[in-house]
């Protein structure tokens, strides 16, 4: 039978024929949920004779009054979409919510271990009444509760307050609105809706809280998306704060940029990968610009107070836990066992065991890559740049933390959950294997000049 499509993206339509035919809407994947929900309202009120997804039997009369009322719903949806100026605001303000309070944490927390921190455990590591050797070891050994687990507060800390104040700006402030209407055609792009960007923000704080909220927030055809994205692309506030000490440590703080560019780009190429069929998208409830409001309310201090309390309470003791285990466990072989297990992924990518340890405990929380400082960052001075990014891009993304992988089991169930923690260990194997390819790239293009 003959057919008649309708471009509900541009309003243009084929050559209407003289009998029955089928009548056909196409780039339906390119609206929004707000334009899918006025759609669907259009063709209710009207009682058009069109299936959003499935073509339907119609003659040249009904065609024509369908295709005149979409044409009229297209220059409509035009006049409201946002336009490129939008989404570059939009975008804007997501950067600069997230740039400005690492920009701060970033020189505060320095501050803070140079003139605090740093002279405080030296003095104490040399005080007399605590120079027994098992506990030296445990409070400033390599591995030490104070040596290694100030960093924990020094760097985390700083990150989990400015980013709190920002997403709690962002939210009580009116912007979030305008933020989920620009940036929704650039979500589509990654198989997401604009509403989907909640949670994913979310995650900068913490993951395991962001797919909860994925959970509530997004649709069934786009909630493992989210989730999987939020798992291997957003760096929660604990992790960032690692990897700034990390990079401190190893005197490259400019590889943080690159390194966070790096993780959000793999979390799209991971989606890319393993969720390549086009979702059908729910009609999401309409979203419009807010007026900009006062955020500083009893709600935007109790989110920011949550937040801290929630490291205070639950994150810094159990690094500290962490610490203390580890400073037991090198009086062991475990930790040489530990070694074992990851030996060949390391000795693959021609890097130290000793890395295994962090790796390892990042597994459980994504702060347990701090690990990677002990010595005072002799190892990882010791590494080019390159390496450098490897080691911590492994360590962020080869498994959500064991918090994040608890809470995507409840969404997801555990077989799925098991099947997406899966296939992260695969993208994250995949991208550092890339980057590995490249490092030996370049040292045969330096030999060959």
């Amino acid at each position: 039978m003959l057919e008649v499509t309708f471009n509900i993206v541009t309003g243009e339509v084929t050559p209407i024929p003289d009998g029955p035919h089928q009548l056909r809407l196409s780039q339906t994947h390119r609206l929004t949920s707000d334009e899918l929900a006025t759609l669907r309202r259009l063709i209710i009120s009207e009682r058009l004779e069109i299936g959003i997804k499935t073509p339907a039997l119609s003659t040249p009369e009904e065609t024509r009054y369908v295709v005149d009322k979409l044409q009229h719903y297209v220059k409509e949806k035009q006049k409201h979409a946002p336009k490129w100026q939008h989404i570059c605001y939009g975008w804007g303000v997501i950067v600069l919510m997230f740039a400005i309070p690492i920009f701060l944490a970033y020189h505060l927390s320095g501050w803070l271990e140079n003139t605090v921190f740093s002279p405080l455990v030296d003095i104490l590591s040399g005080a007399h009444w605590i120079q027994i050797p098992w506990i030296q070891h445990i409070l400033f050994g390599d591995y030490g509760i104070l040596s290694l687990g100030t960093y924990s507060f020094v760097w985390a800390l700083p990150v989990v307050v400015f980013i709190s104040i920002s997403t709690a700006l962002l939210d009580h402030s009116g912007l979030k609105q305008f933020v989920i209407w620009s940036i929704e055609p650039s979500m589509r792009r990654i198989g997401l809706n604009g509403t989907d960007i909640v949670p994913v923000l979310e995650g900068f704080g913490c993951n395991a809280a962001a797919v909860a909220e994925a959970g509530h927030q997004c649709s069934q055809c786009t909630q493992a998306r989210c989730i999987s994205l939020i798992g291997f692309g957003t760096s929660c506030s604990y992790q960032i704060g690692a990897t700034l000490s990390i990079f401190n440590t190893a005197h490259v703080s400019w590889l943080f940029v690159p390194y966070l560019l790096l993780v959000f780009i793999g979390g799209v190429i991971h989606n890319r990968l393993w969720y390549r069929a086009q979702p059908t998208f729910n009609i999401a409830p309409t979203y419009r610009q807010a007026s900009l409001r006062s955020p500083l309310t009893y709600a935007f201090m109790k989110q920011v107070i949550v937040s801290i309390r929630m490291f205070l309470t639950q994150a810094l003791p159990i690094f500290l836990g962490i610490c203390f285990a580890v400073s037991l466990l090198s009086l062991t072989t475990i930790l040489d066992w530990l070694a074992k297990v990851f030996a060949p992924i390391l000795q693959l990518l021609q890097l130290p065991t000793e890395f295994a340890t962090g790796i390892f405990f990042s597994i459980i929380r994504k702060d347990g890559m701090l690990l990677f400082n002990t010595g005072h960052g002799t190892l990882i001075q010791s590494l080019s740049p390159l390496q450098l990014l490897m080691v911590v891009f492994l360590a962020s993304t080869m498994t959500s933390c064991s918090v994040t992988m608890t809470m995507i089991a409840r969404q997801l169930g555990g077989k799925l959950a098991g099947k997406l923690v899966l296939k992260q260990m695969a993208t994250s194997l995949g991208i550092v294997c890339a980057l590995f390819g490249l490092l030996k790239l370049w040292d045969v293009l330096i030999t060959l000049s």
